[in-house]
């Protein structure tokens, strides 16, 4: 019998129920039973039985409510740092949505040139001009040193070349 959970069984506190059956023995003793010893829910550090707890509430009324008026502050600022935390996490998904539409435009010029390369490559057409721009053509003239565009094809199945300014 000690292990079946229909079992029934008296009380610990002895309140007066003699049959509760071993699964709701916990549940009887945390909810329901009137001389179970709680602690009281204002934090007054009050330990009485359930059944006693009615008149100490409205015995220590001005106590308790003293007690939450410590502990409204606290509250508040909890409640202000949630907030705040809040709206920096809205901006930050704000910049992420920014970014991701970015992103996403991006992407779509890309598949439109890789789109029109394609059309030309079936075409057997010539990539369109190409402009090879040199970064700080001043430092370049004044140093005498060669300078060599990045290597570029002249069409699509065309010369590799590279640009040289001396």
């Amino acid at each position: 019998w000690p292990v079946c959970k229909k079992y029934p069984q008296p009380c610990p506190n002895e309140c007066g129920e003699e049959e509760i059956e071993r699964q709701h023995l916990k549940e009887h003793l945390e909810q329901t039973c009137p001389l179970q010893v709680i602690q009281c829910e204002f934090g007054c550090n009050a330990q009485l039985q359930r059944r006693q707890m009615p008149a100490h509430m409205k015995e220590n009324v001005e106590t308790h409510l003293s007690l939450v008026r410590k502990e409204v502050p606290k509250l508040q600022n909890i409640v202000q740092q949630q907030a705040n935390l809040i709206k920096q996490m809205a901006a930050q998904m704000k910049q992420q949505e920014d970014h991701i539409k970015q992103q996403e435009d991006r992407i779509k010029q890309q598949e439109e040139q890789v789109k029109r390369a394609f059309m030309q490559l079936q075409r057997g057409k010539p990539f369109p001009p190409m402009d090879i721009i040199m970064d700080d053509f001043e430092k370049h003239k004044k140093s005498c040193v060669s300078w060599y565009s990045p290597p570029f094809y002249t069409h699509i199945g065309g010369y590799k070349m590279r640009l040289k300014v001396d």
